[in-house]
């Protein structure tokens, strides 16, 4: 945590914070941000929130998600985690045909709505890298996390060269770059075993909202 632009380029870190790895098999990884808040008490600042993660439950990978309270506050016990296995949210992608890992997703707040976008493998758990797809996953709770009371639609994305493999989603909402409101912008990995000709890598595209 730096409390200023100062700080940052100075160096001087207010506090820090290590998530304690979850679940009884490990790693964790891919977080993301589903909602986070600045708190200020008694002088001091932290950040309140609920972020997502994935965990290797032992026989694939799944989502999960974390409520946080007070993260970096420098003060000894104040900090509150409480993380939970999402198994509604996976289960919305199960029932559409992933077989393999749920893994990284990322969520965005649009004029039209809230959503995740999440990859998830229709193929073998830890393995068939040419089988991850896209999803579009609705808010319909009122929570600032997804809890799978929403509704799961599969992107297809169409890349010149015919890509069918896509993973590591993150999206924005930007101010466009002709100063002409604002755009969403979106990134994905390409993975070499189910990417066209020569498109192995990174896509990036934007497209006004």
């Amino acid at each position: 945590m730096f409390y200023s632009d100062a700080d940052l380029l100075s160096g001087r870190v207010r506090a820090t914070y290590t998530m304690p790895m979850y679940g009884a098999s490990q790693p964790n990884g891919t977080p993301s941000f589903h909602d986070a808040h600045l708190a200020l008490d008694g002088g001091h600042y932290s950040v309140d929130g609920q972020y997502g993660f994935h965990n290797w439950n032992g026989a694939r990978d799944v989502n999960d998600v974390t409520t946080i309270i007070h993260m970096f506050d420098p003060r000894p016990g104040r900090t509150t985690a409480y993380p939970s296995t999402a198994v509604g949210y996976n289960n919305r992608f199960i029932e559409r045909g992933v077989t393999g890992n749920i893994g990284q997703r990322d969520t965005v707040v649009a004029p039209f709505g809230r959503y995740n976008i999440q990859e998830g493998n229709i193929g073998t758990p830890a393995a068939s890298w040419d089988k991850w797809r896209l999803w579009r996953y609705t808010f319909a709770e009122p929570t600032a996390y997804p809890t799978g009371g929403g509704t799961v639609r599969q992107l297809n994305p169409t890349t010149p060269n015919g890509s069918v493999s896509f993973g590591n989603p993150s999206v924005r909402i930007l101010d466009a770059p002709d100063g002409a409101g604002q755009v969403m912008w979106v990134s994905y990995s390409l993975f070499a075993e189910g990417a066209g000709p020569g498109e192995a890598g990174s896509l990036v595209y934007w497209t006004h909202i």
